[in-house]
Protein backbone atom coordinates (compact mmCIF):
# COMPACT_ATOMS: atom_id res chain seq x y z
CA UNK A 1 0.00 0.00 0.00
CA UNK A 2 0.76 3.63 -0.39
CA UNK A 3 1.50 6.12 2.60
CA UNK A 4 -0.50 9.15 3.22
CA UNK A 5 1.41 11.67 5.27
CA UNK A 6 -2.24 13.37 6.71
CA UNK A 7 -4.96 12.66 9.48
CA UNK A 8 -8.74 10.80 9.71
CA UNK A 9 -11.50 12.83 9.01
CA UNK A 10 -13.66 10.56 11.08
CA UNK A 11 -13.03 7.43 13.67
CA UNK A 12 -13.15 3.95 12.09
CA UNK A 13 -12.56 1.50 14.89
CA UNK A 14 -12.23 -1.81 13.93
CA UNK A 15 -12.55 -0.29 10.21
CA UNK A 16 -10.56 0.56 7.61
CA UNK A 17 -8.98 4.04 7.99
CA UNK A 18 -10.67 6.13 5.07
CA UNK A 19 -11.53 9.65 4.46
CA UNK A 20 -7.80 11.08 4.85
CA UNK A 21 -7.13 14.95 4.77
CA UNK A 22 -3.53 15.20 3.22
CA UNK A 23 -0.92 17.41 4.06
CA UNK A 24 -1.26 19.03 7.59
CA UNK A 25 -1.74 22.70 7.19
CA UNK A 26 -0.98 25.02 10.06
CA UNK A 27 -2.64 24.51 13.76
CA UNK A 28 -4.99 27.11 14.88
CA UNK A 29 -5.64 26.58 18.75
CA UNK A 30 -6.43 29.33 21.83
CA UNK A 31 -9.43 30.98 19.90
CA UNK A 32 -11.22 33.51 22.20
CA UNK A 33 -12.95 37.22 21.91
CA UNK A 34 -12.96 39.63 23.90
CA UNK A 35 -15.53 41.10 25.42
CA UNK A 36 -17.50 37.86 25.76
CA UNK A 37 -20.47 39.99 24.87
CA UNK A 38 -20.31 43.14 23.31
CA UNK A 39 -22.34 46.27 23.20
CA UNK A 40 -23.67 47.35 20.00
CA UNK A 41 -21.12 49.72 19.97
CA UNK A 42 -18.11 47.97 20.54
CA UNK A 43 -15.41 46.43 18.34
CA UNK A 44 -15.03 42.51 19.03
CA UNK A 45 -10.85 41.19 19.59
CA UNK A 46 -10.21 37.91 17.82
CA UNK A 47 -7.48 36.20 18.77
CA UNK A 48 -5.76 33.00 18.35
CA UNK A 49 -2.36 30.94 18.27
CA UNK A 50 -1.41 29.54 14.59
CA UNK A 51 1.34 27.09 14.80
CA UNK A 52 3.19 26.34 11.55
CA UNK A 53 3.30 22.25 11.34
CA UNK A 54 5.40 21.57 7.93
CA UNK A 55 5.90 25.02 6.10
CA UNK A 56 5.83 28.69 7.58
CA UNK A 57 2.66 30.50 7.90
CA UNK A 58 1.58 32.64 4.84
CA UNK A 59 -1.77 34.17 5.39
CA UNK A 60 -4.68 34.11 8.01
CA UNK A 61 -8.04 35.32 7.52
CA UNK A 62 -10.80 36.30 10.05
CA UNK A 63 -14.22 35.56 8.37
CA UNK A 64 -16.86 36.82 10.28
CA UNK A 65 -20.76 37.90 10.13
CA UNK A 66 -23.53 39.61 12.20
CA UNK A 67 -26.98 37.35 12.11
CA UNK A 68 -27.27 35.84 8.63
CA UNK A 69 -25.40 38.24 6.50
CA UNK A 70 -23.00 38.19 4.29
CA UNK A 71 -19.52 37.22 5.62
CA UNK A 72 -16.43 39.23 5.79
CA UNK A 73 -13.01 38.90 5.63
CA UNK A 74 -10.21 40.59 7.71
CA UNK A 75 -6.61 39.52 8.04
CA UNK A 76 -5.00 38.65 10.97
CA UNK A 77 -1.37 39.49 12.48
CA UNK A 78 0.86 38.54 14.51
CA UNK A 79 2.99 42.24 14.58
CA UNK A 80 2.57 43.10 18.16
CA UNK A 81 0.14 46.11 16.77
CA UNK A 82 -2.95 44.29 16.65
CA UNK A 83 -3.89 43.67 20.21
CA UNK A 84 -1.90 40.16 19.04
CA UNK A 85 0.36 40.50 22.34
CA UNK A 86 4.23 40.26 21.37
CA UNK A 87 5.24 40.57 17.78
CA UNK A 88 6.28 36.96 16.03
CA UNK A 89 4.81 34.94 19.25
CA UNK A 90 2.31 33.10 17.26
CA UNK A 91 -1.02 35.19 18.21
CA UNK A 92 -2.84 36.26 16.04
CA UNK A 93 -5.18 39.21 16.17
CA UNK A 94 -7.87 41.06 14.50
CA UNK A 95 -10.46 43.44 15.82
CA UNK A 96 -14.35 43.32 14.11
CA UNK A 97 -15.91 46.64 13.66
CA UNK A 98 -18.62 47.63 16.09
CA UNK A 99 -21.79 48.59 15.26
CA UNK A 100 -22.29 45.57 12.52
CA UNK A 101 -24.87 44.40 14.61
CA UNK A 102 -27.56 45.66 16.89
CA UNK A 103 -28.28 44.82 20.74
CA UNK A 104 -29.37 40.82 21.15
CA UNK A 105 -27.73 40.04 17.98
CA UNK A 106 -25.54 37.47 16.86
CA UNK A 107 -22.32 37.87 16.04
CA UNK A 108 -19.99 34.66 14.18
CA UNK A 109 -16.50 34.11 13.05
CA UNK A 110 -14.27 31.59 12.01
CA UNK A 111 -10.53 31.61 10.85
CA UNK A 112 -8.81 30.03 8.09
CA UNK A 113 -4.98 29.68 7.53
CA UNK A 114 -2.60 28.67 4.74
CA UNK A 115 0.91 27.97 4.90
CA UNK A 116 3.53 28.47 2.04
CA UNK A 117 2.83 25.64 0.36
CA UNK A 118 -0.86 26.07 0.39
CA UNK A 119 -1.21 23.61 3.27
CA UNK A 120 -4.74 25.06 5.00
CA UNK A 121 -6.63 25.01 7.89
CA UNK A 122 -10.06 26.75 9.64
CA UNK A 123 -11.31 26.72 12.90
CA UNK A 124 -14.13 25.61 13.66
CA UNK A 125 -13.08 22.80 11.63
CA UNK A 126 -16.27 22.36 9.67
CA UNK A 127 -15.81 18.83 8.76
CA UNK A 128 -19.27 17.70 8.68
CA UNK A 129 -21.51 19.88 6.42
CA UNK A 130 -24.37 17.67 5.00
CA UNK A 131 -24.41 14.76 7.80
CA UNK A 132 -27.06 14.48 10.60
CA UNK A 133 -24.49 15.66 12.88
CA UNK A 134 -22.81 18.77 11.40
CA UNK A 135 -20.15 20.26 12.51
CA UNK A 136 -20.07 23.84 13.95
CA UNK A 137 -19.29 26.34 10.93
CA UNK A 138 -18.41 29.40 13.33
CA UNK A 139 -17.85 30.59 17.09
CA UNK A 140 -19.54 33.35 18.40
CA UNK A 141 -21.29 35.88 20.61
CA UNK A 142 -24.54 37.92 21.05
CA UNK A 143 -24.49 41.96 21.37
CA UNK A 144 -26.14 42.90 24.63
CA UNK A 145 -29.45 43.64 24.90
CA UNK A 146 -29.82 46.09 27.58
CA UNK A 147 -34.02 45.56 27.37
CA UNK A 148 -33.73 42.58 28.62
CA UNK A 149 -32.96 42.23 32.44
CA UNK A 150 -33.72 39.05 34.78
CA UNK A 151 -32.10 36.79 37.17
CA UNK A 152 -33.27 33.69 34.93
CA UNK A 153 -31.17 32.20 32.90
CA UNK A 154 -31.70 33.30 29.38
CA UNK A 155 -31.35 31.18 25.87
CA UNK A 156 -30.61 33.08 22.75
CA UNK A 157 -31.95 31.55 19.55
CA UNK A 158 -31.64 32.55 16.26
CA UNK A 159 -32.55 30.81 12.72
CA UNK A 160 -32.57 31.99 9.90
CA UNK A 161 -36.28 30.59 9.05
CA UNK A 162 -37.34 30.31 12.53
CA UNK A 163 -40.85 28.78 11.77
CA UNK A 164 -39.21 25.88 10.39
CA UNK A 165 -37.76 25.50 14.08
CA UNK A 166 -41.22 24.97 14.90
CA UNK A 167 -41.53 21.49 12.69
CA UNK A 168 -41.18 17.95 12.21
CA UNK A 169 -38.60 18.48 9.81
CA UNK A 170 -36.74 21.12 11.27
CA UNK A 171 -33.86 23.71 10.82
CA UNK A 172 -30.16 24.76 11.75
CA UNK A 173 -29.05 27.61 13.87
CA UNK A 174 -27.49 29.03 16.67
CA UNK A 175 -28.16 29.48 20.42
CA UNK A 176 -26.06 31.06 23.53
CA UNK A 177 -26.77 30.05 26.83
CA UNK A 178 -25.07 30.90 29.83
CA UNK A 179 -21.88 32.48 27.89
CA UNK A 180 -21.80 28.90 25.78
CA UNK A 181 -22.19 29.72 22.01
CA UNK A 182 -23.58 26.39 19.88
CA UNK A 183 -23.60 27.35 16.23
CA UNK A 184 -24.97 25.16 13.28
CA UNK A 185 -27.42 23.27 16.05
CA UNK A 186 -30.58 21.12 15.02
CA UNK A 187 -34.19 22.22 15.91
CA UNK A 188 -36.88 20.87 15.20
CA UNK A 189 -40.11 19.82 17.20
CA UNK A 190 -40.98 16.68 19.29
CA UNK A 191 -43.25 14.90 21.05
CA UNK A 192 -46.77 14.57 21.11
CA UNK A 193 -47.61 17.61 22.87
CA UNK A 194 -45.68 19.84 20.82
CA UNK A 195 -47.04 19.86 17.52
CA UNK A 196 -51.10 20.94 16.84
CA UNK A 197 -53.60 18.96 15.20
Amino acid sequence: GSYVDGFLLAPSPGGFNSGVAAGLGPAITSVAHSPARPTAAQPLLVTATITPKIDAIATVTLRYRAMFGNETTLPMFDDGLHNDGAAGDHVYGATIPGAIATAGQMIRYAITTADASGRDARSPAFLDQTGTKQSPQYFGTVVVNPGVSTALPVIEWFAQNSAAGHTRGGTRGSLSYQGEFYDNVFFRDRGAATVAG
